[in-house]
């Protein structure tokens, strides 16, 4: 004889064939555990409403477990993006991370990056967060490196950082092995604090223009401004510009919890206004408003695009015909000195302002050095870091030559003419 199935049974378990599996995707074990949870919830709610029918149970006891059995549930879904959701996440970070690092291998000229910002905004930690991201140990794992010193207590900073090539190259090249391009960051800070507008506008031009070595910041600070500028005179064909050492862009740090620091941006307009080399006027200037790994709930005191000193920098004088950088304001993005317009070749460029979160490492006084054991790899931090990189190598291996790009493209149209 062929038992017959109720028929509140047979809805029940057709309902919940229907619920969609959120784990689907990550094996047969994560779904079987979710289908056989909800059809236990599903039994528990029509025991429940057949008690409360029959005055067994008081309908105030089965709102208290609903409210356990939703923290259940939210219990299960933390579970479930932390177990199942970081996967996916780790394997696009890494294929990002290789693309970057194969990109790094292509470089077509040195790269020097300036990272300016007033103090506490997060400068050296940026550029070691940044050489961390593409700094592996045997295993494939990211492994923590100061690529740039942590001089604490000093107020006027000129130095450089060489994220890569990671190794240390040999002097001499073959044929077959060329050596690869380096890619340094010089970090600057203190030149707002200068106290003469002119003295430190002119220093700073000379870090754009790659006149000044490392090293030689204390002296030029002592020098009359006079002096300065007739040791290192203002024409672009003034064999001490050296190629190696000028700058192709510019990262400002700027803290998240700070104020704008007006007197830097002043500094930095002023400093490119008086540069005679157009490929200083047209450089590429990208803001980062910074915050701690272990602060990542810190919400900027000012709006993002209050910070972003591109736009400011380029509001002035520079924001003629001349300047070949200018943000857009619709996609607040560089677009190389095109009309404003909502295109898809804009949506394209990088983010001239934006979040970062870096990593801080722990400072201990007593060694004077800084320990790695708070720093952990956060998928979220990296994917910020990763789109800065590269957004950084986008930005500074273009050719802000005067001219350059509309002959490019006056040979173009003649070819198809």
């Amino acid at each position: 004889m062929i038992e017959e199935i109720p028929q509140h049974n047979c809805q029940m378990t057709q309902s919940a064939l229907d619920v969609p599996c959120a784990a689907s995707s990550h094996g047969s074990i994560g779904s079987g555990l979710i289908l056989q949870h909800k059809l236990a919830e599903q039994k528990t709610d029509q025991y429940d409403a057949q008690q409360i029918d029959s005055g067994y149970l008081d309908p105030s006891d089965v709102e208290e477990t609903e409210e356990e059995e939703d923290e259940l549930s939210e219990i299960e879904n933390e579970h479930i993006q932390r177990v199942f959701v970081p996967r996916e996440t780790e394997h696009k970070l890494k294929r990002r991370r290789n693309l970057l690092v194969t990109k790094l291998h292509h470089l077509r000229k040195d790269l020097n990056i300036l990272v300016i910002g007033p103090d506490n905004a997060g400068k050296t930690s940026l550029i070691n967060s940044l050489g961390y991201m593409i700094n592996q140990d045997d295993k494939g794992d990211l492994k923590w490196r100061n690529f740039a010193d942590y001089d604490l207590g000093r107020t006027y900073k000129y130095k450089a950082a060489r994220v890569w090539p990671l190794e240390k190259q040999r002097t001499r090249s073959t044929p077959q092995v060329a050596p690869k391009k380096n890619l340094t960051f010089y970090e600057a800070s203190g030149l707002q604090k200068c106290g003469d507008v002119e003295k430190s506008s002119t220093i700073l031009q000379y870090f754009l223009e790659g006149r000044i070595q490392t090293g030689l910041l204390n002296l030029f600070l002592v020098l009359p401004t006079e002096v300065i500028s007739e040791r290192y005179c203002d024409q672009s064909t003034d064999p001490r510009v050296l190629e190696s050492r000028r700058v192709h862009a510019i990262v400002h740090c700027t803290a998240a919890d700070q104020p704008p620091n007006n007197d830097l941006i002043n500094l930095v307009q002023a400093a490119m206004a008086k540069s005679k080399d157009p490929r200083v006027k047209k450089m590429p200037i990208l803001t980062c408003v910074t915050t701690p790994h272990g602060e990542v709930d810190r919400v900027p005191v000012y709006e993002t695009s209050s910070y972003d000193m591109s736009a400011q920098v380029r509001s002035s004088s520079l924001s003629g015909p001349s300047s070949g950088m200018r943000r857009n304001s619709s996609t607040g993005r560089l677009t190389g000195g095109h009309k404003s317009s909502f295109s898809a070749a804009n949506l394209c460029e990088p983010r001239v302002c934006r979040e970062v979160t870096y990593y801080a490492p722990d400072y201990n006084p007593v060694t004077d050095e800084s320990e790695t054991e708070n720093i952990q790899p956060d998928n979220e931090i990296n994917n910020g870091l990763l789109r800065l990189f590269d957004d950084i190598l986008r930005v500074s291996q273009r050719d802000n030559s005067k001219g350059r790009g509309r002959r490019l493209v006056n040979m173009i149209v003649e070819l198809f003419n």
